[in-house]
């Protein structure tokens, strides 16, 4: 190369690379710049947020039960419906007990026992009652003489049933009591033969059939 009439020597040393240029810097947005703005809004309190939200409850999933278990329990079920609706439509029993009932037939027994010498006897009347949640309750009802033998022990003498059901206790009582009262005319009709009581009917035990005495001319009719 020729420089001012000098042929002069070419450099050639390497040019250094040029550095890329660096990038502008960001605007970074400020976090602590709250002018203007509520800062309540902008950084809620946890702890109110922890404390202010009540803990979700989760309903409580029953257990899966197997198909054969299910069953069962199903037949159970059934089996003791069944069972409700049959003692539903049963007679339920219950046993009552009475002494001494003022009634006219109880009390014309209790008279002749005195007369037979047995006023210290024990008359039970023992009565159960069956009901139903339809039906109209009945009455069955027997009577027991009882004394004291020579031990000491309680013995029955006399046992009458009443010859039908009824609806009220107290009529059973009667009907109870009229039959004991006819058993023992029949049996002790010697030793009741001085008082009125020789008039009432005269059946004998476990007979149908009874009979009453009839006055004599020199009586009036009772």
């Amino acid at each position: 190369m020729r420089v001012g009439g000098r042929i002069g020597r070419l450099d050639k040393t390497r040019l250094p690379t040029p550095t890329p240029p660096s990038p502008p810097p960001q605007e970074w947005e400020d976090l602590n710049d709250t002018e203007g703005e509520d800062p309540e809004e902008l950084v809620p309190d946890s702890s109110d947020e922890e404390q202010s939200e009540e803990p979700e409850v989760q309903p409580e999933v029953p257990p899966a039960v197997p198909e054969d278990q299910a069953a069962a329990q199903g037949q159970d079920g059934g089996q003791a419906q069944q069972q409700q609706n049959e003692n539903e439509d049963r007679w339920n029993e219950s046993v009552h007990r009475w002494f001494d009932y003022p009634l006219p037939f109880p009390r014309m027994l209790r008279e002749a026992l005195v007369r037979l010498r047995l006023g210290h006897a024990w008359v039970t009347y023992v009565g159960t009652r069956y009901r139903h949640r339809i039906y109209q309750e009945e009455w069955a009802m027997a009577v027991q003489i009882s004394v004291l033998d020579e031990y000491g022990a309680r013995r029955d003498i006399a046992l009458s049933y009443a010859p039908a059901l009824r609806h009220n206790y107290e009529a059973a009582i009667s009907d109870a009591a009229q039959e004991a009262l006819t058993t023992l005319c029949y049996s002790c009709h010697s030793q009741l033969a001085d008082g009125t009581l020789r008039y009432l009917p005269r059946r004998q035990p476990g007979g149908l059939d009874a009979w009453i005495v009839t006055p004599t001319a020199e009586e009036p009719a009772p």
